[in-house]
């Protein structure tokens, strides 16, 4: 496994949107799918998510969405105002209240 710093991965992220063309939606769906595997592979009856309202907190908020279509229950809470979430954080969050997964502004 590779590790990098915070100031790497920014660079990283930069390089991949911005030289390469991916989209940062279409990272965070990338890294969702990972994460999402992972716990979705543990028995548990009830799942809860805290993300800020920068892309990591949209990345938490996909996770969720999967939670919510593996057909367990899920409670978002998000830390931070609406009003300053990242473009990628607002997507996931409109997904989410379309589904009408929970959601808690703490």
């Amino acid at each position: 496994m590779i590790y990098v710093t915070a100031e790497q991965m920014r660079q990283i992220d930069h390089y991949t949107i911005n030289e390469i063309g991916i989209p940062s939606i279409v990272l965070m769906e990338n890294a969702k799918a990972q994460i999402s595997k992972h716990i979705l592979d543990k028995k548990f009856a009830k799942a809860y998510v805290f993300a800020s309202v920068g892309n990591n907190g949209g990345d938490g908020l996909a996770v969720a969405r999967d939670i919510y279509i593996a057909e367990k229950y899920v409670k978002v809470y998000v830390i931070g105002k609406l009003e300053k979430a990242s473009t990628d954080f607002k997507i996931n969050y409109d997904i989410l209240k379309k589904l009408d997964v929970e959601i808690e502004f703490v």
